[in-house]
C-alpha cells in the first residue's frame, strides 16, 4: 500500500479543524511554521517522521491514523488480535 503525501495532508487537515485549530497554532504546538503546515496538509511536501509524531500529539490523534486513516488509539486488544478477553489475561 502505497501512503500518498496528499492524503497525509486532507487527514491532518480534518483533525486539525475538527479541533477548531489554525495551521499557526498547530505550527506554534509543533515547533514549525504556518508555511510548513500549509504544504504538508495539500500534500507539496513530505512530512518528516519527528514532525509526524508531533502533529498527532497536537492533534490527539496516533500516526496510524494520520498515515493509514485507522485509528489504534482505541482499539480493545481482544478487537485487533480476535482472541476472548480470558485467552488475553492468560
Amino acid at each position: 500500500m502505497i501512503i500518498s503525501d496528499a492524503e497525509i495532508g486532507k487527514r491532518i487537515t480534518e483533525k486539525r479543524r475538527e479541533k477548531g485549530m489554525s495551521q499557526e497554532k498547530l505550527a506554534d504546538l509543533t515547533n514549525s511554521s504556518q508555511g510548513l503546515i500549509a504544504k504538508i496538509e495539500t500534500g507539496k511536501r513530505k512530512i518528516q517522521i519527528d514532525l509526524l509524531v508531533l502533529v498527532a500529539d497536537a492533534l490527539d490523534t496516533d500516526c496510524d491514523y494520520l498515515l493509514r486513516g485507522v485509528s489504534t488509539k482505541h482499539l480493545q486488544i481482544s478487537e485487533a488480535t480476535g482472541l476472548s478477553e480470558q485467552a488475553i489475561a492468560r
